[in-house]
């Protein structure tokens, strides 16, 4: 079951690597939220969703930020302050989960507001400079 769907028209930024990238977090994401919403999982299997989740991330992060320095993104700054939070919530939830004190809706509220936010406002505001080819 997919929570989100990729949508060209609305989560593209148009540079194939980033985009193929954001895919592939949004069905990530999807599994993290089936798991939880559909109780199929033990903490295990969530730990894991969330370690492959952070890993590709952070990956993902490294990409884009690369990106952004070869367009002279003048908001790189911004842009790498909100990875890093987004990279220190995640973990901050690992760390939950494995003590057993973890809010799950919480958790999925994070990812899902953050999924909203990060690549709908965030990542639209550097479309056009790639659309420019700058």
């Amino acid at each position: 079951m997919n929570y989100f769907v990729w949508d060209v028209e609305k989560y593209s930024v148009g540079h194939a690597d980033l985009d193929q990238q954001h895919q592939q977090l949004l069905e990530i994401v999807n599994r993290l939220i089936e798991h939880v919403v559909l109780g199929k999982s033990d903490d295990f299997a969530l730990t894991e969703i969330l370690l492959e989740l952070n890993s590709y991330a952070a990956r993902h992060f490294e990409t884009e930020e690369r990106v952004l320095m070869a367009i002279d993104y003048p908001l790189i700054h911004e842009q790498k302050e909100a990875h890093g939070n987004y990279i220190a919530k995640l973990s901050q939830c690992m760390m939950q989960l494995e003590q057993g004190g973890v809010d799950f809706m919480r958790l999925l509220e994070f990812v899902r507001k953050w999924w909203e936010h990060h690549i709908l406002t965030d990542d639209m505001a550097f479309k056009p400079l790639l659309e420019k080819g700058v």
